[in-house]
């Protein structure tokens, strides 16, 4: 975690994922579904179903953003996926427009994946829940906005509708790029947050304080404890060899976990999740 000494409640990378956010649940929602409304009332589920499956890229963003810590331009990406579904969206035919709702989802769903990141990786555990609020109050605020513009924008054709409201998520894109903070892959701090310094210096091994004869104390392994996960600078241990491989393979558990118990709870969510979406999209 880095940056730790800011006590400002809003951070200026706020705003791009405030718009990506108006964009998907100001706009989409009234505009798609008039614009997807010349191919009939059924295909009008089917568009907004798409949209709503488009939030099963959050994990494949959240692992990405994980491995290489390419925050912004994972933010970005997004920003400029949800712009490009919109501005194609009038232009496309019945099955392509069904994809191109799968897309801003997807954009939508990894922006704000991203935005619960950079919280989580950048502030103290005792901070989450506050910064977390106000990430909460400023998507708000942009959905709000979305919304009165989607009242006018409705008015309009589908087309000019949806190419106009595609500029909210294209503004997030220079705003994603100039804003959005770049998180050091490794950030290890031992009592207390870290300065800026933490990052830029070489990593500090921590050793328990041993006594003659006696077991390390307590205050040296709740430290120990405080590092988390080892890097490659760590000694040679079965646990870190496992850490190490889960990271060149970030889906090697997957097939196990989908295998189990939670793979049937998603295999009959999914239809009902979807089913549920287009049931109430009509």
């Amino acid at each position: 975690m880095t940056d730790s000494g800011d006590a400002r409640p809003l951070e200026p990378w706020f705003a791009p994922f405030a718009l990506v956010n108006g964009a998907a649940v100001g706009l989409t929602p009234i505009l798609l579904p008039l614009a997807a409304a010349r191919y009939g009332l059924g295909h009008v589920g089917l568009v907004m179903g798409g949209f709503n499956l488009g939030a099963f890229a959050a994990p494949l963003v959240g692992a990405l953003a994980d491995r290489y810590h390419a925050y912004r331009v994972l933010g970005t990406a997004c920003a400029a996926i949800a712009a490009l579904s919109l501005w194609l969206f009038p232009l496309a035919g019945p099955a392509v427009e069904v994809l191109l709702a799968l897309g801003d989802g997807a954009g939508f769903a990894g922006a704000m994946t991203i935005a619960n990141l950079l919280v989580v990786e950048r502030r103290p555990k005792a901070e989450w829940n506050r910064r977390l609020g106000w990430l909460e109050t400023a998507l708000t605020v942009g959905q709000g906005g979305a919304l009165v513009l989607a009242a006018w924008l409705s008015g309009l054709s589908a087309r000019d509708g949806l190419v106009i409201g595609a500029i909210v998520p294209a503004a997030a894109i220079p705003l994603a790029l100039l804003l959005i903070p770049r998180t050091p892959p490794v950030a290890l701090h031992v009592g207390g947050p870290a300065g800026p310094a933490c990052a830029a210096g070489p990593p500090t091994v921590v050793r328990p304080q041993v006594g003659v004869g006696g077991p390390p104390s307590r205050s040296a392994s709740h430290r120990l404890a405080s590092l988390g996960q080892v890097g490659e600078w760590g000694p040679a241990s079965p646990s870190r060899a496992h850490d190490l491989h889960q990271r060149r393979r970030p889906l090697a558990g997957y097939p196990a976990l989908l295998g189990g118990e939670f793979g049937w709870m998603l295999a009959a969510w999914t239809p009902a999740y979807a089913g549920s979406a287009i049931v109430f999209s009509l």
